[in-house]
């Protein structure tokens, strides 16, 4: 069995603590139960309570303990709340993940202010609050920590639909390393993750079998990335053996660099998402 596999028991994490937004649905799902597979009794908050709640039961049935948190990560409060709450009922935060995010619509012809401001408001400053809780609690606990955020290949891409989800993945991205810098003296490292597209955020019309076999087709290693890809990563960054890891961006993307092929497919899903 390889680390990841359902069933799985690590002790990487073993009786840490982990917070995960967006914990869901999608990567933030596959990051929890990753987390509690290494041993780590997790945080699983998310802007639906139902579907965290869901996630936590998951958790729970690898063996640690598991809260679900209604978050709504553009409130400072609420992330602060969270976090402390995480810290009164599982222990101190040993790795925050900032995960929650939405894609945004609109080119720059037609964004609206309420449209720009949502996105920036989740995936970037909802990043910034949540990075910021949870180093808060890593300095006051004094034993180090792990801070992770989501970036994306769209960060380099920009595709065409993409203004406010491409603007803010890069932000994240620059953000991250600057905080590295700001929480190393603690024993705290910071770094982003850069999926691609991972079937289980894809929108159900991307999930067709005709698309996902062309896409599939254009990527090295032959196949479309996955939730598990994503949460294998963070699950080493989480861990001791990255402690001299911090500040870096990580792709996971199967090795797609600069395909235009894979470029082409994904601009084109952008397009369609952002008409709706």
């Amino acid at each position: 069995m390889r680390p990841g596999d359902p069933g799985t028991i690590s002790v990487r994490l073993k009786d840490r603590v982990a917070v995960v937004t967006g914990a869901g649905s999608g990567i933030g799902r596959a990051l929890a139960v990753r987390f509690a597979q290494e041993g780590a009794h997790v945080c699983c908050a998310d802007v639906n309570l139902a579907t965290a709640i869901e996630t936590a039961d998951i958790v729970r049935s690898h063996g640690p303990s598991a809260i679900a948190v209604e978050v709504d990560v553009r409130s400072q409060a609420q992330v602060q709340a969270m976090v402390d709450q995480t810290e009164s009922e599982l222990g101190l935060p040993w790795v925050c993940v900032a995960n929650a995010g939405i894609s945004g619509r609109g080119s720059i012809l037609d964004v609206t202010v309420e449209d720009w401001e949502a996105v920036i408001g989740v995936n970037l400053t909802g990043a910034l609050f949540t990075m910021q809780a949870g180093a808060r609690a890593m300095v006051r606990g004094g034993k180090g920590g792990r801070l992770i955020a989501l970036s994306s290949v769209a960060a380099d891409w920009a595709g065409k639909g993409s203004l406010g989800y491409a603007t803010t993945k890069a932000a994240v991205r620059h953000m991250t390393r600057n905080i590295a810098q700001q929480v190393a003296e603690y024993g705290i490292t910071a770094n982003s993750l850069g999926p691609a597209a991972a079937i289980s955020n894809m929108a159900p019309w991307m999930k067709s079998v005709e698309y996902l076999e062309q896409l599939g087709r254009t990527i090295p290693v032959r196949r479309v990335g996955r939730a598990e890809d994503v949460a294998n990563v963070a699950a080493f960054l989480a861990s001791d053996e990255a402690d001299y890891v911090t500040g870096g961006y990580y792709l996971v993307d199967g090795g797609i660099g600069d395909s235009p092929e894979v470029r082409m497919l994904l601009a084109e899903a952008g397009r369609r998402g952002a008409r709706g």
